[in-house]
C-alpha cells in the first residue's frame, strides 16, 4: 500500500526510503551481455528490473535502427538475433530500462 499526503497542494510519498515500502526493488541490477555467438546468431541475456519503459533495440554504425523489442514478460530474457542477413560492420545493442541505459558493441565479420 502507497501511503501519501497532501500539504499545500504538495503531494508526498511517506516511508519512500524505506527499502522495504519500495515499489521497484533497487537491489537488483540491469544486465545486457552476449551470451552466445553461432555462425548465424547472436544471444543477448537481459535481466530487468521492471517490465515497464523497456526497450531493446540493435542500431547499426551509421545509427539506422535494425531490431526493436519494446514487450517483455519475465525479468530474465533472452533474446535470440539471426545476423545472417546482417552485412560486416560494428553493430550496437541498446537496452533501455527506466532510467538505465545498457550499450554493447559488436563486429559482424563475413
Amino acid at each position: 500500500m502507497l501511503e501519501y499526503s497532501i500539504e499545500e497542494g504538495e503531494l508526498e510519498i511517506v516511508g519512500n526510503c524505506n527499502p522495504e515500502k519500495r515499489l521497484i526493488n533497487l537491489s537488483e541490477k540491469t544486465v545486457l551481455e552476449i551470451v552466445n555467438i553461432t555462425g548465424d546468431y547472436i544471444s543477448f541475456l537481459l535481466n530487468i528490473i521492471t517490465e515497464d519503459q523497456t526497450r531493446f533495440s540493435v542500431y547499426n554504425n551509421m545509427g539506422y535502427e535494425l531490431l526493436n523489442f519494446m514487450e517483455f514478460t519475465g525479468k530474465n530474457k533472452i533474446i535470440n538475433i539471426n545476423i545472417q542477413n546482417f552485412s560486416s560492420g560494428l553493430y550496437h545493442a541498446v537496452l533501455i530500462n527506466g532510467n538505465i541505459i545498457k550499450q554493447l558493441s559488436f563486429f559482424v565479420i563475413k
